[in-house]
């Protein structure tokens, strides 16, 4: 294993340093950014430019290599509509924008099954195309 911290948490998805810090990097971001948004009139329009930019600050993290998926699916969604953002709550001047994101596990444990001898039966296996034989 290398010399990754752990923060104090026993829940093994989260008490890695990378959890925590970049955790803190999203949440830091978002509260120097989105303040644009403060003070400005609540309607579809502003909803849909609140969506918008963390959409693209997350599409920018994917694209930096800071997310992504085992499977290659997208690992956030971010909601800010009326589905979440009611007139009750509105009217009172809050709006609410919901975010998740999949942090990428970081390997902390690697495994190797090795099975050898004379008497072995190899199973073919096709490599991708660009890949030595």
């Amino acid at each position: 294993m290398s010399g990754g911290g752990r923060n104090s948490s026993s829940n093994v998805a989260i008490n890695g340093d990378n959890y925590t810090r970049l955790t803190n990097y999203i949440a830091a971001t978002l509260s120097a950014g989105m303040g644009i948004y403060v003070g400005r009139l609540i309607n579809a329009t502003l909803l849909r430019q609140i969506r918008a930019t963390l959409l693209s600050f997350l599409q920018n993290m994917l694209s930096q290599g800071m997310l992504g998926s085992v499977t290659g699916a997208l690992p956030f969604s971010v909601i800010c509509d009326a589905s979440n953002n009611p007139a009750s709550r509105t009217g009172l001047g809050y709006v609410q924008a919901d975010i998740q994101v999949q942090y990428q596990a970081i390997n902390e444990i690697f495994l190797i099954n090795l099975e050898g001898g004379q008497t072995v039966s190899v199973s073919t296996q096709t490599l991708p195309s660009g890949q030595p034989a």
